[in-house]
């Protein structure tokens, strides 16, 4: 906030509308009262600036992640479906429309979308890491290994994947195995 405030007055819009995008889940009697309009407006600038290009699926799921922050989930949610209506083969939309579901207690839409995406998309491995990672948080160790084996196997010059494969079998019990 103390970095950022300052800029949903700068002259330049398109620094404005960051300003907006980053305030996002600043609550409004976290601003200044002399701030708060100008920080509104920047945070209006954002979504107009995202609109603009709303055919496009990467717009959607900035709309998406813009409501998501600030709170408004339903929007968050349609905007993210949008984004799949647009490019059902868009990987970000299918990764944070689960992050949503599973932030509002709907693990169950979160895994079904997954695994809906997986037969979208060209590169599986991401979905399949978020898939593993969702199911873990559900207790289905089984499938969820399974999945992180896929997109370890799929990504291999991903660490990121590698590494949570790896915890996985570990914390499972198979410590030979995860080295």
């Amino acid at each position: 906030l103390p970095l950022a405030i300052d800029l949903v007055n700068d002259p330049v819009r398109s620094v404005r509308s960051e300003a907006g995008r980053l305030l996002a889940d600043i609550p409004e009697q976290q601003v200044a009262a002399e701030q708060l309009s100008a920080l509104q407006s920047a945070k209006q600038e954002f979504i107009l600036s995202q609109q603009t290009n709303a055919d496009r699926p990467e717009a959607q799921a900035n709309l998406g992640n813009f409501y998501a922050r600030s709170g408004q989930y339903n929007k968050a949610e349609a905007a993210y479906k949008e984004a799949l209506t647009l490019d059902n083969r868009y990987t970000p939309a299918y990764i944070n429309l689960a992050n949503l579901y599973n932030g509002t207690n709907r693990q169950p839409l979160a895994v079904e979308l997954l695994k809906k995406g997986i037969l979208q998309v060209r590169d599986k491995a991401t979905l399949y890491h978020a898939l593993g990672l969702q199911l873990i948080r559900q207790q289905q160790t089984t499938e969820a290994l399974a999945m992180l084996a896929k997109a370890a196997e799929q990504a291999p010059d991903n660490a990121r994947f590698s590494f949570v494969y790896a915890i996985a079998l570990h914390d499972l019990g198979n410590p030979e195995q995860a080295i």
